[in-house]
């Protein structure tokens, strides 16, 4: 007859055969002024469910911010961001938990979160590509305009082996970051970051650094009027010396997804340069024809 195995030898055969999955967490910042809330991260008024994130990986030496499991996402929906000092900071080190914190910013703000994680570094410890932050939700207007201010990061792409970290900035997303940073960590060419611009605006307040010598990185524009600033780097070193060189990546495609229809424009202010996602001409030519015809009507009409 055969022996059907008891609940405690499916739990040891589970525990001895089988990995351990982690399921993913959702917290969401709900924050509004409501009664008791306010801009504390430990205040748990402050999250839906009264749940606060917590660190998948206690902060010691030199990883002391918040670190998850990859699906672990946290979303901003209030309108009183957390202040700086209640913030754990964004951690992140080796090991299967040790990502750089998913996040979601539909609304609230301005955000500054700094980068307290291993060498100071975003991380993602499994192979594909992750949107690690999502600035706004494309409606704007009052708390809905939502910045985000990164400070402290280095290296913006660490560590699994064919991991991609790409940053998602919509028409009301305004993403700085207070410092150039290192795309590419090391000699590897396969652990990469990419910037979607879906109306947004990105700066740098800094040169950029391994950015031009890795195709697979690269800064992809979705919808006429998102912008990305940065300085000039005083050497190549995978950055931009001047305005031609910027140019000259444009025209080539490598760092620049055109998937907007239009033109790019470059312009030049406080050593530095801006890239701008604009109309064809003949689209402003269309506008202006238009207006006139509008004009015309309007006039005979009177």
């Amino acid at each position: 007859m055969l022996q059907t195995p008891d609940k405690l030898t499916l739990a040891l055969a589970c525990a001895v055969v089988l990995p351990c999955f982690s399921h993913a967490a959702t917290y969401t910042w709900i924050s509004s002024g409501g009664v008791g809330q306010d801009g504390d991260w430990t205040n748990t008024a402050n999250w839906s469910g009264g749940t606060v994130p917590v660190d998948r990986i206690a902060g010691t030496g030199s990883n002391n911010g918040l670190s998850f499991n990859n699906t672990d996402t946290v979303i901003f929906d209030g309108t009183t961001a957390p202040t700086t000092a209640s913030f754990p900071g964004l951690g992140g080190t080796t090991g299967g938990n040790g990502d750089t914190p998913t996040m979601v910013f539909n609304s609230g703000g301005p955000f500054t979160f700094d980068f307290n994680g291993r060498e100071s570094s975003l991380w993602s410890n499994t192979a594909g590509t992750r949107t690690v932050f999502t600035v706004g939700d494309g409606t704007g207007g009052g708390t809905e305009d939502v910045t985000l201010n990164l400070t402290g990061l280095t290296f913006i792409s660490r560590h699994a082996t064919g991991a991609t970290n790409n940053f998602l900035v919509n028409s009301d997303g305004t993403l700085n970051f207070n410092a150039g940073v290192d795309f590419r960590y090391g000699t590897t060419t396969d652990r990469l970051a990419t910037i979607t611009i879906a109306g947004g605006d990105v700066s740098f307040a800094g040169g950029l650094t391994n950015f031009t010598d890795n195709t697979g990185t690269y800064v992809d524009f979705t919808i006429v009027g998102g912008s990305f600033s940065a300085l000039y780097s005083s050497t190549a070193g995978g950055g931009y010396v001047d305005k031609d060189a910027v140019e000259t990546a444009l025209t080539a495609g490598i760092n620049w997804k055109n998937n907007f229809g239009g033109t790019f424009e470059v312009t030049e202010s406080g050593g530095g340069f801006t890239v701008t996602a604009v109309p064809e001409p003949s689209s402003y030519a269309l506008l202006a024809g238009l207006l006139g015809m509008s004009y015309v009507m309007v006039r005979r009409r009177k």
